[in-house]
């Protein structure tokens, strides 16, 4: 299988809304604070293009033939934090990354990563990428695991009214 890896294209949007709507929908069996795919798909992915053009970043689609099988988000973020180095301040961040159901567990994440993470070692500030996964989302913690990435920080939520 060959896996070509291209920026995103206009073409791409409506297999990217739909990779948007599903990685939501399993978000969303992961955690009580995520709205339903339907709803956000479309928002979500123009709020995406939004933020990589002011934050110099990209959406990689994986393409098999002509079919869209997978994307990755990534950016520049810059956190103004006076306790960290400013390695990690001024950092590539990967937003979003989905694979199509189908093609799960044949490489394509992996490609979509040293994609974006090839991306982000370009920009002259970037030295480290950081990254959110739910704390449920196992398969997604094992990916980025076996991709090197390790736990920074841990962010804890609680709701105190209904």
């Amino acid at each position: 299988m060959s896996i070509i890896i291209a920026p995103y294209t206009p073409a791409d949007r409506a297999a990217v809304i739909e990779g948007n709507i599903d990685l939501q929908e399993t978000e969303r069996r992961l955690s009580e604070f995520c709205l339903p795919g339907i709803d956000i798909g479309e928002l979500y992915l123009d709020h995406l293009l939004e933020l990589n053009r002011k934050q110099h970043g990209v959406i990689l689609v994986a393409k098999v033939g002509e079919k869209v099988v997978g994307f990755i988000s990534c950016r520049i973020e810059r956190d103004e934090s006076v306790t960290t180095t400013d390695d990690l301040n001024t950092h590539g961040y990967i937003s979003d990354a989905w694979t199509h159901p189908d093609f799960r567990n044949k490489g394509i994440f992996r490609a979509l990563n040293t994609a974006a993470e090839e991306y982000l070692a370009q920009l002259p500030e970037i030295k480290i990428v950081k990254l959110n996964v739910l704390a449920k989302n196992t398969p997604a913690i094992l990916a980025y695991g076996k991709a090197g990435y390790r736990i920074q920080e841990l962010t804890y939520a609680k709701r105190i009214k209904p």
